[in-house]
């Protein structure tokens, strides 16, 4: 029994106690993420495998692989053996005793307590908007009755029902105290932001319906924007830049001095900025400060659910995301790898056939499409390019006319290709060039 209590313990429990401590914290910081600097840390490697990766092994994920199997194998046998390591140390188990082992039993107990403490109060709070009092009165209710239930199963008998209730009115007041702590940033944590010279690059994933790109070769013959999945894509978003990074911080410097405003739309403010053009916008995991020690910090920033007290704030705020969205970097990472000429020349050396179609309109009906020569494909790069840096993302509503896509085909017939939405006023070069010398 005790060998089966410590393989529930390291195989299910602790796991999920950690990442429930994750989310715990996450739910309460406005903008640092602690699951981002999890997923990069030693974190990962027990709550990962067993909360994540199991589940997409034995559902039969469609990428699952010989390789997938054999870590699951390994990381089972390994916390089997842990266990049984775990059972020697202990006393010789009585078959009258459900659980002989009372010290670990504790742990056991205790351990799932404080899961089911936790997520009660946080289902309370996220469905009263972030009430923190409800935090505590789910922490106690759906505690309680966890508390209740586990010893039922645990003692077996009526009697002990209320086995331990001290303890957990300390572990309840415990998550309360701590909660509180968090929700204060008491620690300073939330309002941290890493310095410029801390920072090798900053990197987030983000939504984004006006520019995709694929070049994994996966496709097979023509793409036409028609095939594309319309829709959002998401795209991997690099600033290296030390003036880019240092208005990134100026953005969260300025999102300090909001309040949180829950399921709240400043739909009057953001109206005017085009979805694609809010920079920053991590719907995607986190946005990974990657610090130049190796360390990952991960902010968060949710531009939608911030309340400005006073004009002047607002402005502040305004003005600093205006400022990354002329940043030259800022667009150069935003349209990557378009905007790189080595990267785009290394596809163009792969590849040796290529393809240009525009379409018009929300039915993309092609009004130009044609096979065009490596150089004039270079050359098209470069006019974007030019196109790009002198485009201007404030207040751009961004009423796109046109989706333009380039393939590049290998001998293989294998298609990678670049889809971007354009019009007449961002684009005015692109589009001449197309339409005088290419056609």
């Amino acid at each position: 029994m005790n060998s089966l209590l410590a393989a529930v313990y390291f195989c299910a429990i602790l796991p999920t106690m950690i990442y429930t401590f994750v989310s715990f914290v996450d739910i309460f910081y406005r903008f640092t993420s602690f699951y981002g600097i999890t997923v990069h840390s030693f974190f990962r490697i027990i709550y990962y495998p067993v909360l994540i990766y199991f589940p997409r092994v034995f559902l039969a994920y469609i990428n699952l692989s010989i390789l997938d199997c054999v870590f699951m194998l390994i990381f089972a046998a390994g916390l089997t053996c842990f266990a049984y390591l775990f059972n020697r140390l202990t006393k010789t188990e009585n078959a009258e005793k459900p659980f002989y082992f009372g010290k670990f039993l504790a742990v056991l107990k205790y351990s799932a307590l404080a899961v089911l403490v936790i997520v009660s109060g946080i289902i309370f709070y996220m469905t009263s908007g972030s009430n923190f009092l409800f935090f505590i009165v789910g922490s106690i209710i759906g505690g309680f009755l966890a508390f209740l239930f586990v010893n039922l199963i645990i003692y077996k008998s009526i009697r002990e029902v209320f086995k331990g209730l001290k303890q957990f009115l300390i572990l309840v007041a415990c998550a309360s105290v701590f909660a509180g702590l968090i929700s204060a940033d008491v620690f300073g944590i939330d309002k941290h932001i890493p310095a410029v010279s801390r920072v090798r690059s900053i990197s987030y994933s983000q939504w984004n319906y006006s520019f995709s790109y694929d070049f994994s070769y996966e496709i097979r013959g023509l793409v036409w924007p028609g095939d594309l999945a319309r829709g959002y894509t998401v795209n991997n978003i690099v600033i290296k830049d030390p003036e880019a990074i240092q208005l990134v911080n100026d953005i969260f410097t300025a999102a300090l001095k909001s309040e949180p405003a829950v399921y709240v739309h400043n739909a009057n403010y953001f109206s005017q900025y085009a979805y694609d053009m809010h920079p920053l916008r991590s719907d995607f995991g986190a946005i990974n400060y990657n610090l130049r020690n190796g360390i990952t910090w991960a902010k968060k920033l949710n531009i939608y659910e911030l309340l400005f007290n006073n004009a002047e704030d607002l402005r502040e705020f305004d003005d600093a995301l205006d400022k990354l969205r002329e940043n030259h970097e800022y667009k150069h990472a935003f349209y990557y790898p378009l905007t790189d000429m080595e990267a785009m020349r290394e596809q163009l050396d792969h590849c040796d056939r290529f393809n240009v179609t525009l379409s018009s309109g929300d039915s993309y009906s092609p009004i130009f499409s044609k096979e065009i020569m490596r150089g004039q494909m270079e050359a098209l790069i470069i006019v974007l390019n030019k196109d790009i840096a002198n485009m201007s993302m404030i207040h751009n509503n961004n009423i796109w006319q046109y989706d333009m896509t380039l393939t590049f085909r290998n001998a293989d017939n294998h298609t990678g290709y670049i889809n971007i939405a354009m019009n007449d006023r961002l684009f005015a070069e692109t589009i001449h060039f197309i339409f005088n010398y290419l056609d």
